[in-house]
């Protein structure tokens, strides 16, 4: 299922999030959350536990932009093929 929505952000860089999608995702208001950027998209999800997913994409992102040579072995190791 696919929500959007469009939100200004308030004088501070501030944004408010529809309570539904908080719903939606069991997130509460003391919850932290994870803020990855790449490039102008701009990822939020729940700061619980990192999933392996998100490891790998974070890993991926760095080894496209060169930052860790050694990356490329570690990716195609958790790659299931």
């Amino acid at each position: 299922m696919t929500i959007a929505t469009v939100r200004k952000i308030d004088k501070l860089g501030r944004i408010g999030l529809p309570i539904e999608m908080l719903r939606m995702l069991d997130i509460s208001h003391l919850d932290g959350l994870e803020i990855l950027v790449d490039g102008e998209t701009i990822i939020l999800q729940s700061a619980r536990e990192e999933s392996k997913e998100t490891t790998l994409l974070r890993e991926s992102l760095a080894f496209v932009r060169g930052y860790d040579d050694d990356l490329e072995k570690r990716i195609k190791d958790q790659l299931v093929i």
